[in-house]
């Protein structure tokens, strides 16, 4: 059976970037020619874009979120965010579904102030795709270019895990995988984050081989590195993400 997706019609991981809130979000880009979307509409007068097409479920989990009426089971404390966000010409339409609990752990540059997010961005990265902490990867973070999704995001309030093409059975098992990140990241036994974001700061150096020794040097950090990389197990294909502007 073939997998390849209709001429016309293309789902992709994506990311947007919330400037008011300096908020980076991931989710599901959908995007269909004119044709496409004009033939659904034709067939289906309650279609309003791309989404609708593509991923029919995602979008009725949108809906039923911020109609009140999404019966999901979650832990006290989790908050659900979801919504969808079309292209002016609505050929295009990237859509975020995530959880986020908030954390009491104090991200603190090491000369006062806050750590940078673009370094709580490396160290999630770090901690499930092994992304090692070089300068040349924490210029990704700050230019927003060229980055990999990341199912799991650390901020300095919260941690976020985004769901890709959501779907009833794929958001239940990510509760399920994000239970498990939060215990390993605070529970019994887990490491220290703030540590290790300042560890990975002051790493940072263009030298692209310094991170491989730095990591050599500290059996804490090579020991740390990609102990998060469960959060993939249920994603299927390139990890590649695109980025999305309504613009």
């Amino acid at each position: 059976m073939s997998t390849t997706a209709p001429q016309g019609v293309k789902t992709e991981k994506a990311f947007c970037w919330f400037a008011e809130d300096k908020q980076l979000i991931f989710g599901t880009l959908c995007s269909v020619s004119l044709d496409v979307l004009r033939e659904a509409r034709r067939r289906d007068p309650g279609v309003i874009g791309a989404l609708d097409v593509i991923e029919p479920e995602a979008a009725a989990l949108v809906a039923a979120r911020h109609c009140g009426e999404l019966n999901l089971e979650f832990p006290t404390g989790w908050q659900l965010q979801a919504s969808r966000w079309p292209s002016h010409d609505q050929l295009s339409e990237f859509c975020y579904f995530y959880f986020e609990v908030k954390h009491r752990l104090k991200f603190k540059h090491p000369r006062g102030g806050r750590m940078p997010k673009e370094i709580l961005w490396l160290l999630s990265g770090w901690l499930q795709r092994g992304e090692l902490p070089s300068y040349c990867n924490y210029q990704r973070y700050c230019q927003l270019e060229g980055l990999k999704l990341l199912p799991l995001l650390i901020d300095h309030d919260y941690f976020r895990f985004f769901v890709f093409r959501p779907t009833v059975e794929r958001v239940e098992a990510a509760v399920e995988t994000f239970k498990l990140a939060v215990k390993v990241m605070t529970g019994p036994g887990s490491y220290d984050l703030p540590w290790l974001a300042t560890r990975l700061l002051v790493s940072l150096r263009d030298d692209e081989l310094w991170p491989i020794r730095f990591e050599r040097q500290d059996p804490k950090l090579l020991v740390n590195r990609r102990r998060l990389s469960f959060v993939y197990r249920d994603l299927k294909g390139s990890q590649d993400a695109v980025r999305f502007t309504p613009d």
